[in-house]
């Protein structure tokens, strides 16, 4: 959610760390803060740091995962993204929910995608 939305003592099928936990990896979920650093009053600093300027530099195996109804970004960054690596080389698997928004809440969406973040963590960390 972004340095706006402090993560409380709560449950929900979004961010369960039990559930990223479950395959017996240690979690470390840090609950930064900060305020909003928005492209259209700070651009330089959004410039900098953007990450198309080292996608050459792209190595690390990612799982990229984006939704159709994401509105606070557009699906098409996920599939730019995913196609860089694919173009690089890099090892990447993209998971597409056509149904849902920034936040995967159906309870089978959301089972997929913890099984899926599971399963790439298993692959390229290993046990």
């Amino acid at each position: 959610g972004g340095p706006e939305v402090p993560m409380g003592d709560e449950w929900s099928y979004r961010w369960n760390h039990e559930l990223l936990a479950a395959n017996g990896y240690v979690v470390i979920f840090i609950n930064y803060h900060g305020s909003p650093g928005t492209p259209y009053t700070n651009r330089e600093l959004y410039r900098k740091w953007s990450p198309h300027l080292f996608a050459t530099n792209f190595k690390t195996p990612t799982l990229v995962i984006h939704s159709q109804l994401d509105y606070r970004l557009d699906v098409s960054e996920g599939f730019q993204l995913f196609t860089t690596l694919q173009r690089l080389g890099v090892p990447s698997k993209m998971l597409y929910f056509p149904d849902e928004g920034h936040w995967v809440l159906k309870p089978q969406n959301s089972q997929l995608w913890y099984k899926t973040v599971n399963d790439w963590v298993d692959q390229w960390i290993g046990k």
